[in-house]
């Protein structure tokens, strides 16, 4: 019977693991590192930059033209 007993209580245990596991899983889901924020960041940057002086040559290239 003492057995029954541990078995149960380690079932408990493991489904309490669990649950914190899968709530940390969906915390992490939601955040992103300040590294991966600050590169998407800085990489949005710098297209923007080039598409601006792309179009600045553009127009340069047609009214000379």
């Amino acid at each position: 019977m003492n057995s029954n007993q541990d078995l149960k209580q380690v079932h408990e245990r493991l489904d309490q693991i669990e649950q914190k596991l899968d709530h940390l899983e969906g915390s992490q889901q939601n955040k992103r590192s300040p590294g991966v924020s600050f590169l998407s960041g800085f990489g949005i940057t710098i297209v923007v930059i080039f598409v601006l002086l792309l179009i600045l040559g553009v127009i340069q290239f047609v009214s000379n033209g």
